[in-house]
Order: structure tokens, then sequence, then C-alpha cells
């Protein structure tokens, strides 16, 4: 955590020096302008409500406007507990197909936590919509279009959550999810949005595995143009009785 904090007053002190103007959340294009650069820093708790351990992780990474419909971007991920170590990089790419849409595109290697320690690879399709509902203030979206966490091992049903599909591959089995994301995003004041979200999703695969979740989750966003402040709560939302894991984030991100 103090490592994060480090690294957001960083992206505050110099990002405060520059003198771009950037929308409310809500009124946002879905893909960066060109030359745009957006570097974020995240901190992730995973945690029970009943007890029991929990595992916090740290993810760096940016993303960069190439095109006017294209977008482009990276991220490294290090488990901070139980210990410090690599758990994940991830690279994506957002093509707009509209103002209010765009195709999302990612791929990672994670690290397998099993025995013996292999690795995996999972890759993931999503639609980033955003339909307003009330000019300035409300708006129906399809999940997050923004601070998405880079996508990981579906058995773990953590990060994949805004995709409407994924798969996974492992040493030990070929997983998959289809799902449809929705939320509604509020913007009640210039300077803060907050997202509710959910909708369902089914994974299936070798071995007979078959998964359905109902996800439900919220985020605060705090604009200080061009510094972006977002903290995240969610419960995956395993229909078999998991709902006791719960996810808490927060994320700095900045413009250049």
């Amino acid at each position: 955590m103090i490592r994060l904090a480090g690294f957001a007053i960083v992206i505050l002190t110099t990002a405060a020096a520059a003198e771009q103007t950037y929308p409310a959340f809500i009124d946002r294009p879905l893909v960066l302008a060109p030359g745009t650069f957006q570097p974020h820093a995240g901190w992730e708790l995973l945690g029970f409500r009943g007890g029991g351990p929990t595992r916090n992780s740290l993810w760096f990474g940016a993303d960069v406007g190439v095109l006017r419909e294209l977008q482009i971007g990276a991220s490294l991920v290090l488990t901070e507990a139980p210990g410090l170590g690599f758990d994940r990089a991830a690279a994506r790419a957002g093509v707009a197909l509209h103002p209010m849409t765009v195709l999302r595109l990612a791929t990672s290697i994670y690290r397998f936590l099993g025995l013996p320690e292999e690795y995996g690879y999972a890759s993931g399709i999503g639609l980033s919509i955003k339909i307003p509902l009330l000019a300035g203030t409300l708006s129906l979206v399809s999940g997050r279009s923004f601070a998405l966490p880079p996508i990981g091992r579906t058995i773990e049903e953590l990060h994949f959550a805004d995709d409407l599909f994924t798969l996974d591959l492992n040493h030990s089995n070929v997983t998959a999810t289809v799902g449809f994301p929705i939320g509604l995003q509020l913007q009640p004041i210039e300077q803060l949005s907050l997202l509710l979200r959910s909708g369902y999703r089914h994974g299936f695969g070798g071995g007979s595995y078959s998964e359905d979740w109902i996800p439900v989750g919220l985020d605060a966003l705090v604009s200080f143009a061009p510094v972006d402040l977002i903290a995240s709560a969610e419960l995956p939302g395993n229909v078999r009785g998991h709902a006791d894991v719960f996810i808490v984030r927060a994320v700095a991100q900045a413009r250049f």
C-alpha cells in the first residue's frame, strides 16, 4: 500500500502542472485521444467476510491513444501479500466502433498457483457501451470502461466480469466464460461519478467445470483533472454459495 501511495503522489505532483482540461466521467470518450498518455497504479485486496487469509496485489500500467479510433495499453500485476512476486502481465486494445461503443481485446500470461508452479494464458473480448439516459447525469453502460483490472485466470472469478467472452488455458484445464455485464453510471456533480454494475456470467470447460455468477459492484470516481482517483468494491456473486468473497480496489490515473 505504501508503494502505491508513493507512485500515486508522483502521478499527482507531475500531472498537476498539466493544463489539459477533461470532461466529467460520464461525458468522456471511450477511447483516449491520439497522443494522450494515461498511466495508472492500483491496489487490490481479496478477502472473505467469514475470515480467512487475504491476498493483496499491486498493478501498474498505462494506456495511450494511437489513432482516433484506437487505444492500446499494458499492465503488470504483482502479489504483495502473502509474498511479493509476479502475478500476471496483460496487454489490451480498444477499437471505437461508434462514439458510444468500443470493442475491447485483452490477453495475459499469469502465474498458475497450483503445484508445480506453471503459467497460464487468458484472453477476453468485451464491448464498452454507453447509452445516455439523462444527458450529463445518467447513462446505461455495459460494465466499466475505466480502471479495468488486467484479465486473469477464470477459476478465480475475479478479473473478467466486464467481458462478453473469455478463454483460459493452463496446464490442468481449458475453461471459458460468456457474460452480459450491465450497469448504471450517475454523475451527481462534475467531479464525482458513481457506477453500479451487475450482470450474469456462465463458466464452462473441461473436467465438467460449470459455474454461474451474478456479480455486484460499486465504483466511486473522483476527478481532480487531469488526475482521477477510483475506489471499487464488489462481490463476484458465485451462485453456488461462494458469495463470502469480496474485492476492494483503489486506482490512481493521470493524463498527459
